[in-house]
């Protein structure tokens, strides 16, 4: 059984810690100094205490390395990996593996490093010389290796999106992102920080003696709602929360606000031969939960049904408008080590009996950091499945145990290190996530990411199974079999071989077998509502006949347009006013669905207006959202400058009011 000290494996720094104590040692010790230190060694380790345990271990390492015992030498390399100081892990693991008595699992922990590291040719060939006569841990080790292959075609097409630190807000130590309210972003911190709201320091608070750093409490980062350049940063709930002594959180709220579930850290009992604490170190987490009723807040209590004695449950998520809470758990009936599971609420308001989220989801590794977007979908992190190393992130289309195959989110989201807790905002394509990537301020930090294409590349065939991935929009330059990518309203979802350059309807077969570097309109057996750059992705609609009523509705619709100014994806007055009477409209029919299709000037490069013609669909769609237009029926297509509509291409001499004509978005209906 894997200890869990916090959240299930997460990673903390004690580096400064390690080198001021390490020099206070003498340099030789004699015999009996040795016992101490060996006796003090392994009583931390034991507590998980693991930057004190590396101290002591390193020293008499150094001091007696010829006779360093091979357990206290993987011991040693264990902490460091603990601790995510995976440089020195990797060292002391490339001694272990040449000493005669190396047990295989060495191979597979010191494979894991050089993955952290992204190494990933010297990690494959360290996993290939891991053996276990267990079954799962075999399976570990082919997931491992195809995560390598994996990694190295990722890093070669790794997108540029940059992932920007959000310098401000990040310590030392480490943050992290628990989920989202319509106040901010939910984040754990265990930083030192000075708190922008009354500029006042906090007090110091109290250290974990694992890893030597505060324990984490919750905050709201409001501007994630606010969006202006002060950092507004607030704890959440210290007179509610203060009373709990070790790690708060994660969490996460009902949409009315009056309903709080937290993670608490709890002690087991002390032994009785202990004078110092808990040998055994084991600390569970347990999901609390906190109600306001009339204006107050009620002392957070166990949540009843969800809980099970002796085992850790953590990281609570409310999906379905609350009526399904996931969580990570390590108790029996699952996949592997930690799981995600589900509960449903009753009627009376009680939590159901949990049920595991099945095995398209979980692994016989650990699955973690769940979160729920604003779109619905969740996103997890895993050990388990093929990844570039430590958590990656993954999306997952589906609900409670029925999911399609998760999707990795590849680089530069996903790194060799840990990356988790990923929040996409509502216009699609802002988002925010956590990691100790290389370069970061702290142990944890949160980063944030403007990806217009971000949707459009989860919805792609895996870019290591096609031949000549290209990131452009509605275009494909394969040789091989694959899903079509075109921007047709039926674009090719289906498996047309080659990449023919006509209109696809969703029902003919791809364009015959071929290299055809066309731009690709719907190529491939259509299957799908929306290819290439849209939005979503569905199966085709069957049309029905509409009435007199609908059809003129729909002719409104379709003949709208709306401009913008230069270089600009705001929305005018005169568009805001007949977006209300759009939103109108489409409240008269619950059952159509609207393509939003946004144009630019001939003026740019194709990249960035594909790009701004992008911003200004999203500028349509968190409209129509904010007047009550689900995002399920909104979809979009970029076409950029692909459609002048009256001669000023690029190079000809326009006036403003030309090129505004082409600055325009179009609506069309579908049905």
């Amino acid at each position: 059984m894997k200890r869990y000290y916090l959240y299930f494996g997460k990673k903390f720094t004690g580096k400064v810690f390690i080198l001021l104590f390490s020099s206070c040692l003498p340099l030789t010790l004699i015999a009996q100094e040795q016992r101490g230190v060996l006796v003090m060694a392994e009583e931390a380790y034991g507590r998980q205490e693991y930057a004190t345990a590396a101290a002591l271990y390193e020293r008499l390492a150094k001091v007696n390395k010829k006779q360093a015992k091979t357990a206290q030498l993987l011991k040693l390399a264990d902490c460091y990996k603990q601790i995510g100081l995976f440089d020195q892990a990797s060292n002391w693991y490339k001694t272990i593996i040449a000493l005669p008595d190396c047990p295989p699992s060495a191979f597979f922990e010191y494979g894991e490093t050089l993955r952290n590291l992204e190494q990933y040719e010297e990690a494959k060939s360290q996993y290939t010389l891991f053996t276990s006569p267990v079954a799962d841990s075999m399976k570990l080790k082919d997931l491992a290796i195809r995560g390598c292959e994996k990694a190295i075609i990722w890093k070669k097409r790794k997108v540029n999106v940059p992932i920007e630190p959000i310098r401000e807000l990040n310590t030392e130590n480490s943050e992290i992102i628990s989920g989202v309210v319509k106040e901010g972003l939910l984040i754990i911190s265990n930083g030192y920080r000075k708190m922008q709201m009354n500029g006042t320091r906090e007090n110091h608070p109290v250290d974990d003696r694992r890893t030597l750093q505060p324990y984490y409490k919750p905050y709201i980062f409001k501007q994630y709602t606010v969006g202006d350049s002060n950092v507004l940063l607030e704890e959440l709930f210290p007179q509610l929360l203060g009373k709990f002594k070790y790690h708060i959180g994660p969490l996460c709220m009902n949409k009315e606000g009056d309903t709080l579930y937290v993670t608490i850290n709890e002690q087991d009992k002390v032994l009785p031969d202990s004078k110092k604490g808990p040998i055994s170190g084991v600390r569970r987490l347990y999901i609390y939960q906190a109600v306001k009723e009339n204006g107050s807040w009620k002392s957070p209590a166990l949540l009843a049904n969800v809980n099970l004695e002796g085992y850790s449950s953590s990281y609570p998520v409310l999906a379905e408008n609350g009526s399904v809470m996931y969580f990570v758990s390590n108790r029996p009936g699952g996949q592997g080590n930690a799981d995600i599971w589900y509960s449903e609420k009753q009627a009376d308001g009680t939590w159901g009996t949990p049920l595991n989220a099945g095995p398209v989801l979980n692994t016989v590794g650990d699955e973690a950091f769940p979160t729920i977007n604003e779109d619905g979908a969740l996103y997890f992190s895993s050990k388990g499945h093929p990844g570039m190393g430590g958590y990656d992130m993954f999306r997952a289309i589906g609900s409670r145990a029925s999911w399609q195959t998760p999707v990795n989110l590849k680089a530069p989201y996903n790194t060799g290190g840990d990356d988790i807790g990923l929040i996409m905002k509502r216009n699609g394509y802002e988002g925010f996530l956590s990691s100790n990537r290389q370069g970061g301020s702290g142990a944890d930090d949160i980063y944030s990411f403007k990806d217009a294409h971000f949707f459009e590349r989860l919805n792609r065939p895996d870019s290591d199974e096609v031949d000549g991935w290209n990131d452009g929009d509605g275009s494909n330059t394969g040789n091989g079999k694959g899903a079509g990518s075109g921007t047709g309203i039926n674009g090719g979802n289906g498996n047309g071989e080659g990449n023919g350059n006509g209109e696809g309807n969703g029902n003919g077969k791809g364009n015959g077998t071929g290299n055809g570097n066309g731009k690709g309109i719907g190529n491939g057996t259509g299957d799908g509502t929306n290819g290439g750059g849209d939005r979503n992705s569905g199966k085709t609609t069957v049309k029905r006949i509409l009435t007199p009523e609908e059809e003129k509705d729909k002719a409104e619709l379709e003949k709208l347009q709306f401009f913008y100014n230069f270089n600009s994806t705001e929305l005018l007055t005169e568009s805001r006013r007949i977006l209300d009477y759009v939103a109108g409209i489409m409240q008269r029919h619950p059952d159509w669905k609207l393509l939003v299709v946004s144009y630019t000037d001939s003026r740019g490069t194709e990249d960035y207006n594909k790009d701004l013609s992008t911003m200004r669909c999203y500028s349509v769609i968190n409209f129509l959202d904010d007047k009550g237009i689900a995002p399920t029926r909104l979809y979009y297509r970029n076409m950029a400058k692909e459609a002048i509509t009256n001669g000023c291409l690029d190079g000809v001499n326009c006036t403003e009011k030309q090129h505004q004509q082409n600055r325009r978005t179009e609506l069309k209906v579908l049905y």
